[in-house]
C-alpha cells in the first residue's frame, strides 16, 4: 500500500464518504477543498494498492492562530479557506486538524498508525526548510462512535468546546441536528440509542499519547 497527494479527482469521493457519517446542512464543497491543499497537497493522503484506492486520511494543515479559534468553535470546517491554512514559507505554528480518515478495504490492521506515521514524516520534511516551525497540536470532530473510540484511545479530549451537534438515525437515514439541551433532543430524536454526539477532540503537546512517539524526531 502506497499513499499519494490528493488531486482533484478525488474531491467526489471525500465529500460522498463524510456524508455517510456527517450529512450536514453546512457541508464542505469542491472548491473548498481545493483551497486546502493549494500550499500542501501532502497533507490529504490518499492510499492505493494495485491503482485502487484503499484508504485515505484528509489532514488540514492550519495556521495555530486559526486552528486555535477552530477546535473552540469559533469556526467550522466548510469555512476554513486560503486565510486559515497553513503556509511552511511564512507561518511558525502548525495546527492539524483530521477531517476523514478510513479504510476502504477492511483487512487493513493499525491503519491509523500508517497514517499518523505518514503525517509525522511530512511535518518533519517541513521542519528542515522551517527551523521554526512548532506543531500546535491535532484536532478531529468526532462523528462516529468508532471514530469517538479511536481518539479517545490516543488521549484526545474535548476541551473549551462542547459540541452540540448530534447525528442521529431514524428509518436507516442518518441526519445533523443541533440541540443546546437534552429536551430538544428528545423532541427531535425518538431513537436516543442511534444518536451520537459528536466531538471535537483535541491533543495538544502538553498530553501523554503514543502519537508523540511517531513525531518526534
Amino acid at each position: 500500500m502506497i499513499s499519494r497527494p490528493i488531486k482533484e479527482k478525488d474531491f467526489n469521493l471525500i465529500l460522498k464518504l463524510d456524508k455517510k457519517v456527517y450529512p450536514t446542512d453546512s457541508p464542505v464543497k469542491q472548491e473548498t477543498i481545493k483551497k486546502w491543499y493549494s500550499n500542501n497537497p501532502e497533507f490529504a493522503l490518499i492510499y492505493e494498492e494495485n491503482k485502487k484506492i484503499t484508504g485515505l486520511c484528509i489532514a488540514i494543515p492550519m495556521k495555530a492562530d486559526a486552528w486555535n479559534k477552530f477546535i473552540k468553535g469559533k469556526i467550522i470546517e466548510s469555512e476554513l479557506n486560503e486565510k486559515t491554512i497553513f503556509r511552511n514559507s511564512e507561518n511558525q505554528g502548525l495546527g492539524i486538524h483530521i477531517y476523514h480518515i478510513e479504510k476502504l478495504n477492511k483487512t487493513i490492521e493499525k491503519f491509523y498508525e500508517k497514517c499518523f506515521k505518514d503525517l509525522a514524516e511530512i511535518v518533519r520534511k517541513m521542519k528542515k526548510e522551517n527551523k521554526k516551525l512548532e506543531l500546535t497540536g491535532i484536532s478531529a470532530l468526532c462523528t462516529t462512535e468508532k471514530g469517538i473510540n479511536l481518539f479517545s484511545k490516543l488521549n484526545f479530549k474535548e476541551k473549551n468546546f462542547f459540541c452540540k451537534e448530534y447525528v442521529i438515525k431514524e428509518k436507516g437515514k442518518k441526519k445533523v441536528i443541533n440541540a443546546k439541551t437534552m429536551e430538544k433532543l428528545k423532541k427531535t430524536s425518538k431513537n436516543l440509542k442511534q444518536t451520537i454526539r459528536c466531538k471535537m477532540l483535541v491533543l495538544t503537546p502538553e498530553q501523554k499519547s503514543i502519537l508523540w512517539d511517531y513525531f518526534r524526531e
